[in-house]
């Protein structure tokens, strides 16, 4: 039982560190994509953080299943390296043993994943959808509004 909640309480410190990791890289690389657009004018410049918001949605998923496998493969890997996994075998205790401090930070992570991609992913690309689309319109009737000025003008 010690055992195990070592291992579950060192995943859970890795999937917080992984994941902070991850999500910082993921939005620095939106926000310099979104900004770039914003300045191109794909984008109106008041919707940067809604389309940075809908952007994190629509990743979530992705890193959430990186975190849970890259914390597990380091958490396995840093028992081996340390030699934990030589008193975890000469306590009589098998790798399978593992299986459950692995699940119980796992799954909800899968369900986690599951409602993210199901639900909030598609609802964050309508919307994000909705936003450009809506910047393109207001664009193309300034666009008619200023070549009709000027042509009323000569």
């Amino acid at each position: 039982m010690i055992f195990q909640r070592a291992i579950r309480r060192e995943l859970l410190n890795t999937v917080g560190a992984v994941f902070t990791t991850l999500f910082t890289i993921v939005i620095t690389v939106m926000l310099i994509r979104i900004l770039g657009d914003a300045a191109g004018g794909r984008v109106a410049s008041g919707d940067v953080v809604a389309l940075l918001g809908f952007a994190a949605l629509v990743y979530l998923p992705v890193i959430i299943s990186f975190t849970a496998f890259i914390a597990v493969l380091l958490v396995v890997a840093r028992s081996y390296q340390d030699s934990e996994m030589i008193v975890w075998f000469a306590s009589g205790l098998s790798l399978a043993r593992w299986i459950r401090p692995v699940m119980s930070v796992g799954v909800p992570l899968v369900i986690l994943t599951a409602l993210l991609s199901l639900w909030l992913t598609p609802w964050a690309n309508r919307l994000s959808s909705e936003y450009k689309e809506r910047f393109r319109n207001r664009d193309r009737k300034s666009t008619r509004l200023n070549s009709s000025h000027v042509s009323e003008s000569r």
